[in-house]
């Protein structure tokens, strides 16, 4: 819906079967755990301006 209006850049992660059979293992609270962790690892602003952008285009189609 959005990929017309953003620039978007697309990365591929291949898991192995073995990493899929692990993180079937965790629980949730270490699902949540590492949500977490790779949130900190982005910067805010990305969050910021992608919410910003939502928003634009939610004003402008309403």
């Amino acid at each position: 819906m959005f990929r017309d209006t953003f620039d978007v850049m697309e990365a591929i992660q291949y898991l192995s079967n073995e990493y899929i059979e692990k993180s079937l293992l965790l629980s949730v609270t270490e699902r949540l755990e590492f949500l977490e962790e790779y949130r900190l690892l982005l910067p805010e602003s990305l969050f910021e301006e992608r919410r910003n952008r939502y928003i634009e285009n939610w004003n402008a189609t309403n």
